[in-house]
């Protein structure tokens, strides 16, 4: 039972990237999905619970975290895909924008570049913000 718990790492990935936080969301996600759902089938075995659409529950706690994992897996499959797509993108931007640097005198390009920069940091600090927020708000749901 407990491999099932540990699908995405034992513990939580330190990282603030992309897919350290996707890897977060599934790993605490799974843990909590298996943890409900292995109380509601000890319900279900004990007969304390009705349910109300059997054809649409796996016969056993097992075969149902293997079913959740593999949409979590596949989900996280999704998720690389689109970031290695947005770093090829990227790249590929880049590549663009060297070659089209060639025709802009150093002063336009240092001008651009700094003020992008700082519309970059400022948006950067405003979605951080907007998130702390928010995580303040999932604390406080979560003491609640």
């Amino acid at each position: 039972m407990f491999a099932f718990y540990c699908v995405f790492g034992e513990h939580r990935h330190l990282g603030d990237d992309f897919k350290s936080n996707i890897n977060n969301i599934l790993r605490d996600s799974l843990e909590g999905v298996l943890t409900n759902s292995e109380l509601f089938y000890r319900d279900v075995q004990a007969q304390n619970r009705h349910v109300t659409r059997p054809q649409s529950l796996k016969d056993t706690y097992v075969d149902f975290a293997e079913a959740i994992i593999q949409k979590l897996k596949a989900y996280f499959n999704q998720c690389e895909t689109y970031h290695n797509q947005c770093i090829r993108d990227f790249r590929d931007s880049l590549i663009k924008f060297e070659i089209l640097t060639a025709y802009f005198p150093d002063l336009v390009i240092n001008e651009i570049f700094t003020n992008n920069l700082q519309l970059l940091q400022n948006d950067l600090e405003k979605i951080k913000k907007k998130n702390s927020l928010q995580m303040e708000k999932f604390e406080i749901e979560k003491v609640i």
